[in-house]
């Protein structure tokens, strides 16, 4: 499974909201997860806050953002209530763009024209990005490994 990591900074996003009409965010990873329960998922993040020499102890996340997957957004067991356990004020958000997308995913099977304008999307994305993104995520995983002499 792989996991993309955005770190936001809150007071740059409020002035840029507020005087530039536009917002900023840092990208910072996209992790890869050995498995795909929320228990080997979580352990990923906090790896990645370790490997970055970020101190779990003293950040402070206030909000956290998924798709719906029970995985990730189970109020039980999933990936937001181990964060929200150690982070009580990282509220869960659904993903807006996700809920757009079932929206609109919804919209298309209502509506022939639509259904097939999406059809053909679909195979223009598949053509253009799906084939090419195993070779992308060996990439960030640091595939091919540096050659030693």
């Amino acid at each position: 499974m792989i996991l993309g990591v955005i770190k936001m900074n809150s007071s740059q996003y409020v002035y840029d909201m507020l005087w530039n009409s536009k917002f900023s965010k840092d990208f910072w990873v996209l992790l890869v997860s050995r498995g795909r329960n929320s228990t080997q998922i979580y352990s990923a993040i906090m790896n990645f806050f370790e490997e970055q020499n970020i101190n779990v102890e003293i950040i402070h996340i206030v909000a956290q953002s998924y798709d719906g997957a029970s995985v990730m957004s189970g109020h039980l067991n999933g990936v937001q209530a181990k964060v929200q356990k150690q982070y009580p004020a990282a509220i869960y958000i659904h993903c807006m763009i996700h809920r757009l997308n079932l929206v609109v995913l919804d919209l298309c099977k209502a509506i022939k024209v639509i259904l097939k304008f999406k059809r053909l999307l679909t195979i223009v994305n598949e053509k253009c990005f799906i084939y090419r993104l195993p070779i992308y995520i060996l990439y960030f995983m640091g595939w091919p490994p540096e050659q030693k002499i």
